[in-house]
């Protein structure tokens, strides 16, 4: 994740409850800094996920989904 950004640890105080496909979930969020390019954010965070879910966390039984693109939006055909 260096590669990608500065990775700081912090927590909220729980005001919901995480779960996917009814097992108990936690969801992280990244943010991109303002005037970022977000195609190569994407393209980039896609390759750390897919490292990560065949490296470390397949290793301990995770899996890291991602749940939002927002690139679908951008790749999407303009009906303009």
């Amino acid at each position: 994740m260096r590669d990608l950004g500065t990775v700081t640890l912090d927590h909220k105080e729980p005001t919901a409850f995480i779960r996917r496909n009814g097992v108990p979930s936690i969801a992280m969020s990244i943010e991109r800094e303002t005037g970022a390019n977000v195609m190569a954010i994407m393209d980039e965070l896609r390759i750390a996920v897919t490292e990560l879910n065949d490296g470390p966390l397949q290793r301990a039984g995770l899996v890291l989904d991602q749940m939002y693109d927002e690139t679908v939006y951008i790749n999407s055909p303009s009906i303009w």
